[in-house]
């Protein structure tokens, strides 16, 4: 037994999940969460007075979600905390990495993950329906903690498929699973939401531009991709619901050409991240 597997109670690294190698799925699961978080406040709020508020949002919402997570940490068990610069491409400073000495069971460290989501998010949208700045703030803020928390999920949906007996050292800047390894389906399940969110995008742009250069609505067997309407001088356009159903399409045809070589690579890169 080598002395860090005695220090971790003999379970060894099965992974060590960090950001770099699910990047891109974490950006795609935020941009999800922040367009369901849009649905629930009032954008009147935020014209006008959206960049600032985002600015000032970020000075808030960074230290309150990371003290969250020390603390809910701290009272379950994690142990001694150090706190160091996130650092990505060794010039790029992205915030604070917080770490801690002693591992925690699944469903412990699945409350340290999850606690700015479930505290921080519903004070802040709560707080978003008072009047003028304040407002802008708050309704900011929320939106940046519950899109800032698709990193939290996406590692904890790559934890949590190793199952219960797996237990978890956060690293700060990465976790490790110790005892189990993760399953290729949450790795999977995270190439879809990248895959759906891309293929939303592009199709989004393409046919919207299509639609404004033929100066008409489009459609395949009845179901509107693009609606085109011409109003006194000008016109609105918007897409319609075969936008998302094309997208969801072309990521199950992702999915089935590409999807399990994609989640291979991946688990194998998590899993190295253990090796010294």
């Amino acid at each position: 037994m080598s002395v860090e597997e005695g220090l971790l109670g003999g379970e060894g690294c099965a992974a060590r999940v960090s950001l770099g190698p699910v990047l891109g799925h974490v950006v795609a699961l935020g941009m999800v969460l922040a367009g369901l978080a849009g649905m629930l406040i009032d954008w009147s709020k935020l014209s006008g007075a959206a960049l600032p508020a985002f600015l000032l949002s970020l000075l808030l919402v960074v230290p309150a979600h990371e003290a969250v997570h020390v603390v809910v940490a701290k009272a379950l068990g994690a142990g001694r905390a150090s706190v160091k610069p996130l650092v990505y491409w060794k010039v790029v400073v992205a915030g604070v990495a917080v770490s801690f000495s002693n591992p925690l069971s699944l469903a412990r460290w699945s409350l340290v993950a999850l606690a700015p989501l479930l505290t921080l998010s519903p004070i802040f949208l709560a707080l978003s329906r008072l009047e003028g700045a304040l407002g802008s703030l708050f309704s900011a803020s929320f939106l940046v903690n519950t899109a800032g928390s698709s990193g939290d999920l996406a590692f904890l949906l790559l934890a949590a498929s190793a199952g219960p007996r797996a237990r978890i050292l956060d690293d700060g800047d990465a976790v490790r699973v110790l005892g189990a390894s993760p399953k290729p389906w949450a790795v999977l399940l995270l190439e879809g939401v990248y895959a759906f969110v891309a293929a939303l995008l592009v199709l989004g742009v393409a046919l919207l531009t299509a639609a404004s250069a033929l100066g008409r609505s489009l459609d395949v067997a009845g179901v509107a991709l693009v609606e085109y309407t011409r109003s006194g001088s000008g016109f609105s356009i918007r897409t319609g619901p075969g936008v998302p159903l094309a997208a969801l399409a072309a990521t199950l045809a992702f999915l089935l050409v590409r999807g399990r070589g994609r989640a291979r690579r991946i688990m194998s890169t998590l899993e190295a991240g253990c090796r010294p």
